[in-house]
């Protein structure tokens, strides 16, 4: 893999990660962004960076790729500034953008800037899930019919999040690994509550009806007081996919199970690091001059079944997504 010198925007949690991930990958991180000067500063200080206030002084810094790990309404501009400065190799945490009509006007700036961008959907690199499109892949359990997801987190304490709401904040991530497993969205039904007083949805049932024939049903949101049960961990997914012939499930990171042709069988997880191997993917694909495995085209179909869905919750009737 080629060399690469990269600068991060956003240094909460998510940018904090990326940082960890690309320095166990022994890749350069020479500046980092934030409008929180004090808190820029310190973090820049501790990681050996340059400190930078806007995205002009980033791109000063002679970087290769640019890393936005923001909240997700400041996307779009972050994106369009970072392009018409030249960076030609941008990652994006997920989802790309607030709305879909933001997500295509990106994409087109991408596409006559050539600029290459990957998006954080990171669950496509958890072993469980890998594991699991690999064994539908093989047709293990038949062709595949339906698949179920449950998830639910303990209410983050930033605000922006209650703001942004469910879809978008982390039932996106489920969204992508069904049309990762189910090919082409073509229509959903969504029911949405707001139950924490935030100005958007907190709880959110989906229903999505794929060309494929596939069925997937996912069901998830924040909830206050989580309990930390013996033996799980936060953030689980609950999951079972169904095929003609068996089934798998499992609960993320922990397990997977496979029932098929009366035979039962527990699979052990392969562990891993998500994000590390995300990046390694992404700087892997520019380094040879291929697609991202997770690009503008996977973030593009999300936010067009975001977009639906959020519709749907509003008609209370079935919406099309539109294909582009």
């Amino acid at each position: 893999m080629a060399s690469f010198r990269v600068g991060i925007i956003g240094i909460g949690s998510m940018g904090l990660l990326h940082h960890q991930a690309l320095g166990r990958l022994g890749v350069e991180v020479v500046s980092v962004m934030s409008r929180q000067k004090e808190k820029g500063l310190t973090i820049a200080q501790q990681i050996g960076a340059s400190y930078c206030r806007t995205i002009d002084e980033l791109a000063k810094t002679g970087i290769d790729v640019a890393i936005v790990a923001t909240p997700t309404a400041s996307h779009a501009e972050i994106l369009q500034e970072l392009i018409e400065r030249g960076i030609r190799y941008i990652f994006c945490e997920k989802p790309l953008t607030r709305t879909l009509q933001e997500a295509q006007q990106v994409a087109e700036l991408c596409r006559k800037k050539k600029v290459t961008m990957g998006i954080g959907y990171k669950m496509r690199f958890e072993g469980a899930f890998r594991m699991a499109r690999e064994m539908i892949t093989q047709e293990r359990i038949g062709g595949l019919q339906f698949l179920t997801f449950n998830y639910f987190q303990t209410t983050p304490p930033q605000p922006w999040y209650l703001e942004s709401g469910i879809i978008h904040e982390i039932l996106s991530h489920v969204i992508d690994l069904c049309n990762w497993l189910a090919g082409v969205p073509q229509e959903v039904t969504c029911q949405a509550q707001n139950f924490q007083g935030g100005r958007a949805e907190d709880r959110a049932q989906l229903t999505i009806h794929y060309r494929s024939g596939v069925v997937a049903s996912i069901n998830g949101g924040w909830i206050r007081d989580y309990p930390e049960l013996p033996g799980k961990q936060r953030r689980n997914i609950c999951f079972q996919f169904i095929g003609e012939k068996g089934y798998l499930a499992g609960i993320r990171g922990l397990k997977l199970f496979l029932c098929s042709e009366n035979r039962e069988e527990t699979i052990a997880v392969e562990s891993g690091d998500a994000v590390c191997e995300e990046l390694q993917a992404f700087l892997e694909a520019i380094s040879e001059n291929r697609t991202p495995p997770v690009g503008l085209e996977e973030a593009l179909a999300v936010q067009a079944v975001i977009e639906s869905a959020l519709r749907a919750a509003s008609s209370g009737k079935k919406e099309n997504v539109p294909l582009f």
